[in-house]
């Protein structure tokens, strides 16, 4: 009875090495950066075997000749030569289902402007990769993961509206807002550091949005302008907005209860066309104003000083300027007022007689389509083209933003130097465009409808990954036939059991 546990089953006690598998994607994408700024691209490592992993050095080779990429010294947890200087990534056990991992922290670095890439060798104790040469400095050629990280620098581009800002005619000691727009035109975040005031301006406006903002590229925010005004007479601020646009430093000039530089219609109570600091003598009347026709009324109708003057002469010229009332001159008592004068700007008269005051002036919108040079509008002989308009593909800055066909085919909305009219297949993607280095990132890069190939028909873009194969795993349980020491237990026990049957 004693010998019956050996005709159990026999256990093939074979010896197998424990599968260790280290997992990190292909490629790891920093994005877009500002020139001169840092991000920091954190790249997982899953221990997806049971057994335990080991990561004995982390090394990154730039492409290029600026050193973008640099791995932060993060990465080691334990200790292995007992210095108290953690020198090693080690993964005690893993898991397959991803949910164990450490983390690579690789900072993106640029200076200049450009599209750059680095390779990482990660050195680990991974017994499914097949060793590959080893490179001085590097790796030592076992279990190496490479991948590959890449990222873009430029600087923000930016367009703001309005430049100019008209607060109009306001009471003392009130609260007024506006707001003024600031649109991303480029590819990477742009920044609204702070909003500073000119040591000029009237420290009645302000601005009440918190800064720094950060704009996405393609958004718009709002900067709020507040003013308060401290006295009924003019107020003037000039207002910089300082981005991290190194082209533009957008400055809005703000002016409040400031009449002689306002087209308001606050300052026009009776709507005649003339404002009360534009010789309007009786702005509250608008039948009274430079341009009227003096009857006799007891009034000042024309607003030159004098009453019912010449009520029935309109065919004398008075001011001896060569025209007559009934010949067009608006002002019979004024010599540098007719119809061969010249419009003077900005002086709230209508020196040359044609019903427009102030026209070709920066203040004065000249095509009706609501703004005027100083609040934007980059064409005012033309009423399709003004801040805001819509954006078509016929060379012209429709919008007055600075671009010219944004968002049409004929525009480079990525900034890769393509268009989707010259064969960009993703111009929304700065990374593919013709002619363009093939990643490993699953995309058509340089638009020929192939995916990840290479160069040649030998090695595509993946090919810098590392080949791996699949340990053999032990069988579990007993085995199903016996092995050599088990055939031997057996015939021992078929001997004992005839002998004791002689």
């Amino acid at each position: 009875m004693l010998l019956l546990p050996l005709l159990a089953c026999q256990q093939d006690y074979g010896v197998y090495e424990q599968k260790r598998e280290l997992f990190v994607q292909p490629l790891a994408d920093a994005g877009g950066v500002t020139v001169g700024e840092r991000v920091t691209v954190h790249v997982p490592l899953y221990s997806v075997g049971r057994g335990t992993i080991y990561v004995d050095s982390v090394s990154v080779e730039n492409a290029q000749e600026e050193e973008a990429f640099v791995l932060l010294p993060s990465w080691p947890n334990y200790d292995s030569d007992g210095d108290e200087v953690e020198d090693v990534l080690e993964f005690e056990i893993g898991s397959p289902d991803g949910t164990v991992f450490e983390e690579l922290e690789i900072n993106f670095r640029p200076v200049t402007e450009g599209y750059f890439r680095a390779t990482v060798y990660v050195d680990t104790n991974d017994n499914r990769l097949l060793p590959i040469d080893p490179v001085d400095g590097l790796h030592d050629g076992n279990g190496v993961h490479v991948f590959q990280v890449r990222g873009l620098a430029r600087y923000p581009q930016s367009s703001y509206y309005p430049p100019f800002m008209d607060f109009g005619k306001k009471a003392v000691g009130g609260a007024f807002f506006d707001t003024a727009q600031i649109v991303n035109t480029g590819s990477v975040i742009l920044t609204i550091a702070s909003v500073q005031m000119s040591d000029s301006s009237s420290s009645s406006f302000y601005a009440s949005t918190p800064t720094p903002i950060y704009i996405l590229p393609g958004d718009t925010e709002e900067i709020e302008i507040g003013y308060i005004p401290g006295k009924s007479t003019k107020e003037r601020a000039e207002i910089t907005l300082v981005t991290s646009d190194p082209e533009d430093e957008p400055v809005i000039t703000v002016i409040g209860n400031s009449c002689e530089d306002s087209v308001d219609p606050s300052w026009d109570a009776d709507d005649d066309g003339y404002m009360e600091c534009g010789q309007d003598c009786d702005d509250l009347n608008a039948s009274i104003h430079p341009d009227a026709q003096e009857v006799d009324n007891g009034r000042d109708d024309d607003c030159d000083g004098n009453i019912d003057e010449g009520a029935d002469g309109v065919s004398w010229d008075n001011d001896k300027d060569g025209y007559t009332e009934n010949e067009g001159d608006c002002n019979d008592e004024d010599i540098a007022v007719g119809p061969d004068a010249e419009e003077i700007d900005n002086n709230q008269i209508d020196d040359d007689c044609d019903g427009d005051i102030d026209e070709g002036s920066t203040r004065v919108d000249d095509d009706y389509d609501g703004y005027a040079n100083r609040e934007g509008d980059c064409a005012d002989r033309d009423d399709t083209i003004y801040p805001g308009a819509e954006e078509v593909a016929d060379g012209i800055d429709n919008d007055c933003d600075g671009s010219i066909d944004e968002g049409t085919w004929d525009f480079d909305d990525d900034e890769d130097g393509w268009t989707e009219s010259e064969g960009d297949c993703d111009d929304y993607d700065a990374w593919s465009y013709p002619d363009a280095q093939e990643d490993c990132d699953g995309i058509d890069n340089d638009c020929d409808n192939l995916v990840d190939e290479g160069e040649s028909d030998a090695e595509d873009a993946c090919s810098y990954l590392a080949e791996a194969i699949e340990p053999e795993e032990p069988e579990t349980g007993c085995s199903s036939r016996p092995g050599k020491s088990g055939l031997a237990v057996l015939a021992l026990l078929g001997a004992l059991v005839l002998r004791r049957r002689d």
